[in-house]
């Protein structure tokens, strides 16, 4: 399990080498016996707390760097501790991981954009929880701590990216309101500023940095790519009723990801939209385009976990844009460990829309797929 703690025994002792001192000196600087200081190392008691000045004092520390606490943890940090986390999640029961998330909160309870990547890995994992009541619950915490990062934290960009995860919880919690309320705001597409990404394209030629123009044109025509897709989804969805409309979008966006390579560009976004296309299919009795659609999600799902690492990125053409997932505050992680994205991809075959075509031999070929996947990844 993911875990981390004080080292003040270890940093006494490192420091004390680091120094050249013996145990004897720096128990006659600090006023206690060479035996305390022996059992500061061991690790079988500690120093009194008002001895702590004088101990980091003597080795030109501060109290923070003597008993190994950092308030504010880099960005690699991070990625390394949510990456712990997400396995012990998949791997560990659910509480034991949960409570040491939390820990891990409270000891870094100022440095925002952690704060912020805990958030994410909540969301992304409090489906898992044993309850549904300790689902909720794990929402409701998890909502505090957006509140945190907004009432304390002045990054801007920090702050309007967790108003976006506070909607998403709110959306799961029900609070529907709260999340119109709080999106309108947040998103007005009149707004002259949603041109900026132009303009600062614009901005770069006029500079002669053709580099940055280069990487913010190809930032800006893939997240447009993906948002694209997102919202034909959503249209799916909308317009479920409407076969009409629905396969105009089917259309429309397949000849948009056959262009882009989608299948290989982001295998994610191009297995949830099959995923939906299909659920259109079926509502509407068109059984075979079903299947069809289907297969291809699961060859999508399948071609993405047998990626040695899941990590979002570009390819030939957005060759810009891994360098600026990089720079993210995940990376391109997959936010959910191997193992429960599997899950999850069975869980959906299993969705009751499809019940009127699950005895096609196809559904036993994809759970079999899946149990094999799920056996070697």
């Amino acid at each position: 399990m993911y875990t981390e703690s004080l080292r003040l025994g270890d940093n006494i002792a490192l420091l004390r080498h680091k120094k050249k001192v013996t145990q004897e000196e720096l128990a006659e600087f600090v006023g206690v016996t060479k035996a305390s200081v022996s059992k500061w190392e061991t690790k079988i008691s500690m120093p009194d707390i008002a001895l702590l000045p004088q101990i980091a004092s003597y080795f030109d520390i501060t109290i923070d760097e003597l008993l190994g606490y950092e308030s504010q943890i880099s960005l690699q940090q991070a990625k390394k501790i949510y990456q712990g986390f997400a396995n012990d999640f998949a791997t560990q029961p659910f509480d034991e991981v949960y409570e040491n998330v939390k820990a891990h909160i409270k000891k870094y309870y100022s440095c925002y954009s952690f704060l912020h990547q805990m958030c994410c890995l909540l969301l992304n994992h409090f489906m898992i929880a044993p309850t549904k009541e300790y689902s909720i619950l794990v929402l409701e915490e998890t909502e505090k701590l957006c509140n945190h990062i907004l009432a304390d934290c002045k990054d801007i960009g920090l702050c309007n990216d967790t108003r976006m995860l506070l909607a998403l919880i709110d959306l799961q919690l029900g609070k529907t309101m709260e999340v119109v309320d709080n999106l309108e705001e947040l998103i007005e597409h009149y707004r002259i500023t949603a041109q900026c990404d132009t303009t600062l394209t614009q901005a770069y030629i006029a500079n002669g940095q053709m580099d940055k123009a280069d990487e913010n044109m190809q930032i800006s025509i893939y997240s447009h790519l993906m948002s694209m897709v997102s919202s034909a989804v959503l249209s799916l969805t909308i317009h479920v009723n409407d076969l009409s409309l629905c396969e105009e979008t089917i259309r429309r966006m397949d000849a948009v990801m056959d262009v882009f390579h989608m299948d290989t560009l982001n295998a994610n976004a191009a297995a949830v939209f099959s995923y939906h296309a299909a659920i259109v299919y079926c509502v509407h009795q068109k059984y075979q385009e079903t299947l069809n659609r289907l297969d291809c999600y699961v060859k999508h799902c399948i071609d993405l976990l047998s990626m040695d690492e899941l990590r979002l990125g570009g390819d030939e053409y957005f060759n810009k844009v891994d360098a600026w997932y990089e720079r993210m505050e995940l990376g391109g992680i997959a936010p959910r460990s191997k193992k429960l994205v599997w899950e999850s991809v069975e869980e959906s075959l299993k969705n009751p829309v499809f019940d009127s075509i699950r005895k096609d031999a196809q559904f036993d070929m994809w759970y079999k797929k899946i149990e094999g996947g799920k056996k070697n990844g």
